[in-house]
C-alpha cells in the first residue's frame, strides 16, 4: 500500500487508508509518543483531529511517499511516520468491541496484527443449549 503524504494530506485520509487496507487495525496521531504510565508532572499525549493536515502539525512542505506493507512491523511503521512527517503515531488492534494499543506487540507485522485482531472479533462464542425443563410423566 503506498500512501502519499504531503502536507495537504488531512490525518483523516491516512487513517481511511491504512484502514481500507488493514480493517482490524487502526491508527491514531498524537502531540507525543504516548506512554502507558505517567510519572508525576508528566502531561498525557493528546490526539489530534483527523481535520487536521500534516502541514498544520508539522509544518514540513516536502513530499515523502511513505510504502506501508503487511511486512512491516508496528514498530518499523510508527518510526518511518516519525521521521517522514515529524508526528507521533500509535496502532491499535480491534479485540472485540474494543481497541487495544500495540504497544506490548510492536515488533508483529502488520498483516499479523490484522490476522489476530480478525480472530478475535470474528470468533463468537456459542452458549450451549439450556436444558429443557419439562415435567415428567
Amino acid at each position: 500500500m503506498d500512501i502519499l503524504i504531503n502536507s495537504q494530506k488531512k490525518l483523516s485520509e491516512i487513517q481511511d487508508e491504512f484502514q481500507k487496507c488493514f480493517q482490524f487495525l487502526k491508527i491514531e496521531f498524537f502531540t507525543k509518543k504516548p506512554i502507558p504510565v505517567l510519572e508525576e508532572g508528566d502531561q498525557q499525549a493528546k490526539m489530534y483531529e483527523g481535520k487536521k493536515t500534516i502541514g498544520d502539525i508539522s509544518g514540513k512542505i516536502d513530499i515523502a511517499n511513505l510504502l506501508i506493507t503487511g511486512m512491516m512491523t508496528v514498530a518499523q511503521l510508527e518510526k518511518e511516520l516519525k521521521e517522514h512527517t515529524g508526528i507521533h503515531s500509535e496502532v491499535f488492534r480491534k479485540s472485540g468491541k474494543v481497541w487495544l494499543v500495540t504497544s506490548t506487540s510492536d515488533d508483529w507485522t502488520l498483516d499479523e496484527q490484522n490476522h489476530k485482531a480478525r480472530v478475535i472479533t470474528e470468533t463468537k462464542t456459542i452458549e450451549p443449549e439450556k436444558p429443557d425443563y419439562h415435567e415428567q410423566e
